[in-house]
């Protein structure tokens, strides 16, 4: 491509021909950009550098949650062992407390037996103190106490006639002696029964309302430790789910930084590679072949143009074509551009890596299509006879004398 420099400017159609070469200079500049690949080397060895301590960072953090997570889950099958231990507790308090219902409705008929029996006791106590009473009544009334047992022996064999009189007078105080005596004794058996059931049921209430207690408190206090253990649990869980979903995290970012190195090495490998194209192509400077044969008719750098009566600066050479009519590529390299490109025609780009491309303009028919690998040699497209082609050598972006670069002719 050229780019035009003038001094002065005669006429207007000037004007169109140097907007025309502005926008080359345009698309040449963005096309073109400065590569140094030293530079771009040592940015993306850095970021590979980078993206590594990042990734060993981040392993070392999957390693420390992978550890806190251990730890949770061992406190977690802890607590779970504990809360297994309070469910067997509970079972069996809560067999206890069926035990408990069931000895508190043993308790309840034996208390019911004990108030009945009582009540018969009781009862039985009443008749006895009125036997007695009567007894005594009969004794007061009869002034019995007032003889003594010589005086009644003595008045009973005196006032008896009959000796069988006498034996059945003492028969009869001596049944009424034995059966006050048994009335007494009753008496007093029933007042020794109704003590003792009267303890008997008051221990058994006790000890009814004292093993209630004691279970329902035991109960209380075993289903406030499961409850607690089983908010520890949810709590240990919810813990060991945010490691996990952590450690997810970690491991993606690890993988994404992985990803990245990669991308990275294939792209320092890219450039490697492309550095030593270019250096290939630099060891071959002087010595590669002519795109087309035929006589130059316009060289590199500032010359007058006789059309425009101003001086220009040719970024490339103009080659006039004699019997071949075929374009060859120089060198091997990718097609970037095979298109119309304003004054300059049919134009082809070629991408020879390591910062080098080929311009070929002024072409009456391309060969090859944008994205095509092409080897040196190859016809990538066609000049008329007679005509010229316009023939460009870039490094880096910057023109270059191509008459450097090719092989110099006898």
């Amino acid at each position: 491509m050229e780019i035009k420099f003038f001094t002065k400017v005669k006429k207007n159609g000037r004007l169109l021909i140097l907007f025309g070469l502005g926008c080359i200079f345009f698309f040449s500049t963005v096309l073109y950009s400065e590569i140094n690949y030293d530079k771009k080397l040592d940015k993306v060895k850095n970021e590979i550098e980078d993206s590594k301590k990042n990734i060993d960072d981040i392993q070392n953090k999957i390693q420390q949650k992978k550890r806190d997570k251990t730890k949770v889950e061992k406190k977690e099958q802890n607590i779970a062992g504990e809360i297994k231990s309070l469910n067997g507790k509970l079972s069996k308090i809560e067999k206890e407390l069926i035990y408990f219902k069931e000895h508190l409705l043993m308790t309840k008929d034996k208390i019911e037996m004990i108030n009945k029996e009582l009540k018969i006791v009781q009862k039985e106590r009443v008749n006895h103190l009125e036997i007695l009473k009567k007894e005594l009544y009969f004794i007061y009334v009869e002034r019995l106490w007032d003889i003594s047992e010589y005086d009644f022996w003595a008045k009973g064999l005196i006032s008896s006639k009959p000796i069988a009189d006498l034996i059945k007078k003492y028969e009869f105080l001596k049944a009424i002696t034995r059966k006050r005596l048994n009335t007494f004794q009753e008496a007093k058996k029933s007042e020794q029964l109704i003590e003792k059931l009267k303890k008997d049921l008051m221990a058994e209430k006790m000890l009814s309302e004292k093993i209630r207690k004691e279970t329902k408190q035991k109960e209380i206090v075993f289903l406030d430790n499961k409850k607690k253990k089983v908010v520890l649990r949810k709590k240990l869980r919810n813990k060991k789910a945010a490691y996990e979903k952590e450690i997810k995290k970690l491991e993606q970012s690890a993988k994404a930084l992985q990803k990245l190195v990669n991308i990275l090495d294939k792209q320092t490998r890219f450039l490697e590679g492309e550095k030593e194209k270019g250096l290939l192509v630099i060891q071959r400077k002087g010595s590669l072949s002519w795109p087309i044969a035929g006589r130059v008719v316009s060289f590199f750098g500032k010359r007058k143009h006789s059309q425009l009566d101003t001086y220009v600066i040719n970024n490339g050479i103009k080659i006039k074509s004699g019997v071949f009519k075929e374009v060859n590529n120089i060198a091997h390299g990718k097609v970037m551009f095979a298109d119309i490109f304003q004054m300059y025609g049919k134009m082809i780009i070629i991408d020879h890596g390591g910062g080098f491309y080929t311009i070929y303009g002024h072409l009456s028919k391309l060969k090859v299509s944008i994205g095509k690998t092409v080897k040196e040699g190859e016809v990538v497209g066609e000049v008329r006879l007679g005509s010229s082609l316009y023939f460009e050598v870039r490094k880096n972006g910057k023109p270059q004398n191509p008459l450097n670069w090719l092989r110099k002719k006898n």
